[in-house]
C-alpha cells in the first residue's frame, strides 16, 4: 500500500455490529461470510485508489476560451449555448 496505510481488516465482531446497525439477524455463518465479503469489498476500493492516485496530479490551469467551452455544446448560436426558452 501507498504511503504505509494499513488496510483494515474486518471481523465477525464488525458483521454483528453492522447487522445490529441495519436491523438484520446475522447466524454465525452469515456473520463470518459478511466480514469476508466486506474485507473484499474495502480491498476493492483500495485497488481503485491506487489505480485513480497514479493517474495525474492536480494541477490548476488557466480558463477555457469561449471556443473551448461551447466545442461540445449540442447547440450553439453566436459563440454561446443555445438552449429552449424557460418561460
Amino acid at each position: 500500500m501507498r504511503g504505509g496505510s494499513k488496510r483494515r481488516q474486518f471481523d465477525d465482531s464488525d458483521a454483528r455490529k453492522y447487522a445490529a446497525l441495519s436491523k438484520i439477524r446475522l447466524d454465525r455463518d452469515e456473520e463470518v461470510r459478511l466480514a469476508s465479503e466486506l474485507g473484499k469489498i474495502l480491498s476493492h476500493f483500495e485497488q481503485i485508489k491506487e489505480v485513480v492516485n497514479r493517474l495525474r496530479e492536480d494541477e490548476p490551469k488557466g480558463p477555457l476560451t469561449q471556443e473551448e467551452a461551447i466545442a461540445n455544446a449540442g447547440e450553439k448560436k453566436d459563440g454561446y449555448f443555445k438552449s429552449p426558452k424557460a418561460f
